[in-house]
Order: structure tokens, then sequence, then C-alpha cells
């Protein structure tokens, strides 16, 4: 009788072992999820960032040729 509740109790502590597991795995997977939308985020900022600058330096280059072409139809 002694070893079906020695047994009974080793069964209750690794069934709460497994529990404890099993909250530390979903907390870890929590953590990962967190990790990944951050460098998403990050890389979101980066391309926006790339974007703005090349939309500058297009911009730039279209109004400098833009003031190249009206300064020979002006003679200058």
């Amino acid at each position: 009788m002694d070893e079906i509740k020695r047994l009974e109790e080793e069964i209750e502590k690794l069934k709460r072992e497994l529990e404890e597991l099993k909250k530390e795995k979903k907390e870890q997977e929590l953590l990962e999820k967190d990790k990944i939308v951050e460098a998403i985020d990050k890389t979101e900022d980066i391309i926006k960032k790339s974007i703005s600058i090349l939309e500058g330096a297009i911009i730039g280059s279209l109004e400098g040729i833009k003031k190249g072409i009206q300064g020979k139809e002006n003679g200058k």
C-alpha cells in the first residue's frame, strides 16, 4: 500500500513538473514571437527610410534635369 501511495505522489509531482514545463515553453514562445515582431518592425523602419532616401534622390535628380532643360531653353 505504501508503494502505491508513493507512486501516486510521484505521478502528481511529475504532472506538476510537466505543467510547469508547458508554462515555461509558452512563455518562451511568446518571447520569441515578441523578438520576431520587433525584428519585423525594425526592418519595416529601415525599408521606409531607404525608400524615403531614394525618393529624395530621384526627385532631386529630376528637378536638376528639369532646371538644366529649362536653362537651355532660356539660353543660359
